[in-house]
């Protein structure tokens, strides 16, 4: 498969400025690998490096080859989007939902919201672990000083129980089953 000009000369770029252990960081990560073969529609990256736009670019035009689809990026602070979707991002709301989030999820998280969003919902869904009398997390998150992660998933549920949250999470490990990485 031969890569188009512009792309070698942007990854050209990103090798100059020192960004290949990065690139090759994201495309390791398991919601790539989803994307790439087709079974996520969307997937979103934590990058805090400099020139997000050319990073996301470069990806982006590496993800249309790999993939033979046109993949649409976006950035929204430290997150790099990808999708075959053209997409606008004008909230949380509308990030989690192209990421394909449950919608009872995503409005949960975006009423929690303030400065230090994932904390607050990861605390208030630990609680509820707790109240639950729960012996594992089925989504293990953690919390970190003023952040929080559910590096599985991508997201915090509403709830431990949350149906469309476990029906999410069982679809992936299904997927994960059939996919040896």
């Amino acid at each position: 498969m031969k890569l188009q000009e512009p792309i070698l000369k942007r990854a050209n770029a990103l090798y100059k400025m020192d960004l290949t252990h990065d690139f090759c960081e994201v495309m390791s990560q398991a919601p790539c690998k989803l994307f790439i073969f087709g079974f996520k529609p969307s997937f979103e990256v934590t990058y805090s490096g400099r020139d997000k736009e050319a990073h996301a670019e470069i990806l982006s035009g590496i993800l249309k080859v790999v993939t033979n689809k046109d993949v649409f990026f976006g950035v929204n602070g430290n997150s790099l989007i990808f999708s075959y979707k053209k997409f606008d991002i004008l909230g949380d709301g509308d990030l989690g939902l192209v990421l394909g989030f449950p919608p009872c999820c995503v409005k949960r998280y975006v009423i929690e919201s303030n400065d230090y969003r994932s904390h607050n919902s990861a605390k208030r869904y630990l609680r509820q672990i707790d109240d639950m009398k729960l012996k594992d997390d089925p989504f293990s998150i953690f919390l970190c000083y003023r952040s929080a992660s559910c590096s599985r998933y991508g997201f915090i549920p509403c709830s431990p129980d949350c149906k469309s949250a476990l029906d999410y999470a069982k679809k992936l490990k299904e997927i994960e089953k059939k996919i040896r990485w």
